[in-house]
C-alpha cells in the first residue's frame, strides 16, 4: 500500500496601496507506504514569498499614510507633481511634508521569506494492542527585510538603508508507545 501526493500554488496580489504587492509560491510533496506491520511516511513543503510596501505606521507625517492626513481632502494629489526634475520631492510644507506618491516609490519596505517544513513518520504494529509511533519534524524560517528611505525624506535627509535578517529553526521528535488492551467484552 503506497500513496503519494504533490501540491503547488502561486499567489500574485497587486496591492491596493500604491507600489505594494505580495507574491508567494508553495510546493509540497509527501507519501506513505505500508509493508506488513510497518508504515513509513513523510512530507516536505517549501514556500517563498516577497512583500513590497511603502513605509506604514507610526502615526506621523514621515510614513506614507500619515502624509495623506496633512493634505486637504478635496485636493487631487494624483495630478500634482510629486518631484522636481532632479527627482527631489515637492512639498507645499517643506521640511514637514512630502508627497505620499513620492514616498510610495522612494520610502519602501521589501520582505522576503523562505520557509521549509518537513517530517518523517514510522509506525510499527506489534499486535492489535501494542504499537510504536515515531515522528521527526523540522521547521526552518528565513526572513530578510530591507527598509529604504531615499535621500530628501523628512527626518532622513541623507536617506537610510536598514537590513534585517532573521533565521529560526525548530526540531521536534516524538516517540509514542500505545497499549490498548481489551478489558472486557462490552468495552
Amino acid at each position: 500500500n503506497t500513496s503519494f501526493s504533490m501540491t503547488a500554488s502561486n499567489v500574485n496580489h497587486l496591492g491596493y496601496v500604491e507600489n505594494s504587492g505580495y507574491v508567494r509560491n508553495n510546493i509540497s510533496v509527501g507519501g506513505q507506504t505500508k509493508f506488513k506491520n510497518l508504515t513509513l511516511g513523510g512530507n516536505v513543503s517549501f514556500a517563498r514569498s516577497k512583500q513590497n510596501t511603502g513605509v506604514i505606521g507610526g502615526g506621523s507625517a514621515f510614513n506614507q499614510y500619515g502624509r495623506y492626513l496633512i493634505q486637504g481632502r478635496a485636493w487631487d494629489m494624483a495630478h500634482v507633481p510629486s518631484q522636481d526634475r532632479a527627482g527631489r520631492p515637492l512639498s507645499y510644507l517643506p521640511g514637514q511634508y512630502i508627497s505620499p506618491l513620492w514616498a510610495a516609490y522612494h520610502n519602501t519596505i521589501t520582505t522576503w521569506e523562505e520557509r521549509t517544513v518537513a517530517n518523517l513518520r514510522a509506525s510499527y504494529k506489534f499486535s492489535n494492542a501494542i504499537s510504536l509511533n515515531y515522528t521527526f519534524g523540522i521547521n526552518t524560517a528565513n526572513i530578510f527585510r530591507d527598509e529604504i528611505y531615499d535621500e530628501f525624506t523628512d527626518g532622513q535627509l541623507l536617506g537610510l538603508i536598514q537590513e534585517d535578517s532573521y533565521r529560526q529553526q525548530d526540531l521536534q521528535s516524538t516517540l509514542i508507545l500505545t497499549f490498548t488492551p481489551k478489558i472486557g467484552k462490552d468495552l
